[in-house]
This record gives C-alpha cells, sequence and structure tokens, in this order.
C-alpha cells in the first residue's frame, strides 16, 4: 500500500518557514516481471476449476488492506480518530507463490488501496524516515509503472486548511498541484485543521472556506457571495492559485467527498457551509462534465479530544488504551457527496 505523507514541525508564526519530513519510498523504475513461458497451471484448481469472478474476489480478500494490530494509535494523536485505528498494512505475499498469480492480481494492492497523504498531524512514528521535503504527488507517481497509476481508485488527503489552499502555489513546501489520476478523491478537514478552530462558538472568526477563492476565505467574506453559479461561471472563477482548480486537474475524477469535522459547539457554523456546498460546481478540466453535489450529507459524531498531539510531542498511551475516561468534547462529522455529470 502506497502511503505518502508530510509533517510540518514548528513554526513561529503562520509566515514562518515550514520543515517536512515524509515517508520513504523508492523512486526509481518499478520492477518488470517476464511473465513469457509462464506456467499456466493447468492442474492446479485454482485455475481450471474455479471461475475467474471468483478467483478475483479470492485475490481481492488476500490483497486488501487490513489494521496491523501491532500499531495501535494511541488515543492522543490527532490521526486517531473513527476509521483510523490503527496503521494500515498489505500482505503482498500471495503475487509471490508463481507467476500465473502474479500476473492476474498484480495490479490489486494498488487498486484496493486508499492512497493517503497526511499534509499535516499523520502516524509519523510508524513510518519510515530518511526523504526530506514534504510529499510530492508527481514523485509518488513517477514511483509506479503506467498500469499501476490507471490502477488507483481511491485517493484520500488530510489537510490543514491553510494547506488546502496553498495546494499548487507552494512547490517548495512540497504543496504542488495534484497532477495523480484517481476515481475517487476524499479531503478531510479535522476539527483541528480549521483556520478558526481555537476561536469560541460566538467568536466573530467563524468557519469559511470556499473552493475559488485564493487563500483563506473568512465566514464574512463567503457568506457575502451568491450562493448559486452556472457552470461556465464556475469555471471562470476557479482558476489556478485556488483550491477547487486543483480538484478540477485530477485525472479520471468521478467522484469528491469532503469530510468536514468540527467541534459540535461549532455545528451551527458548519450548517452554514454545507447549505453553500450544496451549490459547488467543479468544471474538470478535461472538459467532460463537472461535479456536482449528489446525495444526502452524512452526519456521525465520536467522543475524543479537544487539543490532540502529532508525533513530535510525547505519546499520552502508547498502547492506545480506549479505556481512558479522557474524552471530553463530542465532534462532528458531516461527509458530501459530488460526481461526475453532464453540464
Amino acid at each position: 500500500m502506497a502511503l505518502f505523507n508530510g509533517r510540518r514541525i514548528r513554526s513561529r508564526d503562520l509566515g514562518g518557514g515550514f520543515r517536512f519530513n515524509a515517508d520513504n519510498f523508492s523512486i526509481s523504475e518499478p520492477a518488470q516481471i517476464d511473465c513469457s513461458g509462464m506456467n499456466e497451471q493447468p492442474g492446479c484448481v485454482l485455475f481450471c476449476a474455479i471461475p475467474s469472478e471468483i478467483r478475483t474476489l479470492v485475490f481481492e480478500y488476500a490483497l486488501a488492506p487490513h489494521d496491523d494490530l501491532n500499531k495501535q494509535y494511541a488515543k492522543d494523536r490527532m490521526y486517531c480518530r473513527p476509521g483510523q485505528l490503527y496503521h494500515p498494512k498489505t500482505d503482498t505475499s500471495l503475487l509471490q507463490t508463481c507467476k500465473r498469480v502474479f500476473q492476474e492480481a498484480r495490479l490489486l494492492p494498488v487498486a484496493l488501496a486508499t492512497h493517503t497523504f497526511w499534509l499535516f498531524g499523520g502516524p509519523w512514528r510508524y513510518m519510515k524516515t530518511g526523504l526530506k521535503g514534504m510529499t510530492h504527488f508527481q514523485e509518488w507517481q513517477n514511483s509506479m509503472s503506467k498500469q499501476q497509476r490507471a490502477a488507483v481508485d481511491r485517493v484520500q488527503i488530510f489537510a490543514q486548511q491553510m494547506f488546502l489552499e496553498s495546494l499548487g502555489t507552494q512547490s517548495n513546501m512540497g504543496l504542488e498541484s495534484l497532477t495523480f489520476a484517481a476515481r475517487t478523491l476524499r479531503i478531510t478537514l479535522r476539527h483541528t485543521d480549521w483556520w478558526s478552530w481555537e476561536s469560541p462558538p460566538a467568536s466573530s472568526d467563524k468557519l469559511g472556506i470556499c473552493p475559488w477563492e485564493r487563500g483563506r476565505t473568512s465566514h464574512q467574506k463567503m457568506v457575502s457571495l451568491p450562493l448559486e453559479y452556472t457552470p461556465q461561471a464556475m469555471r471562470q472563477l476557479m482558476l489556478p492559485g485556488t483550491w477547487g482548480w486543483q480538484v478540477c486537474q485530477v485525472k479520471n475524477l468521478k467522484t469528491l467527498e469532503m469530510e468536514f469535522e468540527i467541534d459540535e459547539r461549532k455545528k451551527h457554523q458548519l450548517d452554514v457551509i454545507l447549505e453553500r456546498a450544496q451549490h459547488w460546481i467543479f468544471p474538470m478540466s478535461d472538459g467532460d462534465g463537472v461535479l456536482k453535489q449528489s446525495g444526502a450529507v452524512v452526519h456521525s459524531s465520536y467522543e475524543g479530544f479537544v487539543r490532540n498531539k502529532d508525533d513530535s510531542t510525547p505519546v499520552l498511551n502508547p498502547t492506545g488504551n480506549h479505556d481512558n475516561p479522557w474524552t471530553d468534547r463530542t465532534f462532528h462529522i458531516a461527509v458530501m457527496t459530488w460526481r461526475r455529470s453532464a453540464v
């Protein structure tokens, strides 16, 4: 499974410098295996008696990513949340059994994985070290073969709002353009990722976000904008330098998911964002349709810490004991989906 990550170590202020460490990965040419003269395994029940559709299900079960129970996340880490309680693991030993299996199943580890980028607050202690500089999407793409790149189905990006709004504008910090191809992209903003996450609920510094505005969008600016635009007008608004434009560059994208997490006490602020976000339209750069909001918003909640730590601070509980009583706040999650359609 490909898991590529960037970490902000320290910054004296928002205008200060950043230093990143990222998970190591090979940037050499992907290995090629010669399958000429391959044994077709005519005597193997797996190939001579089981239909290919069933065989694929068996391969998918064996090669699907799963939780590594030896790497349970500590509860006070900002990356420990619903759906991310353990570090993921993929066992690829099946591909080493024979060339026939390899030929049929070699792309499944890539296709089944959620390729996750942590632009801040990721599980660094469980990852390789040594690569300096924030993860580069292009280097990740270069580490795969053409067939593997085409097999990527799902990408998830955990990003502070500041980093999301800087994609493609500060490549020296690793905030490159979204140059990859994927069929589904999920962007997650955790409760500590918002610009105003530390502001009291009654403060005038409320949540604000807009895909076609450059830089930080205040709540006041957001609500002053028209609620709806035509697809033609939206195409003119989403220009380079906006995170909406970046989304539109993802090749083969069919589905966009935005996961918004906030302190339950600020749910009324999120409701304003959701009301406006349902009218967002993402005109794809290939000219083949747009992404429009589709289906109901999925809501959920969980109990957690107000101030989670990243891995530059000491671990409260290395074993991730979930009996720890320090659950002092309810967090609300809303997931909104956009799907590609004709204009």
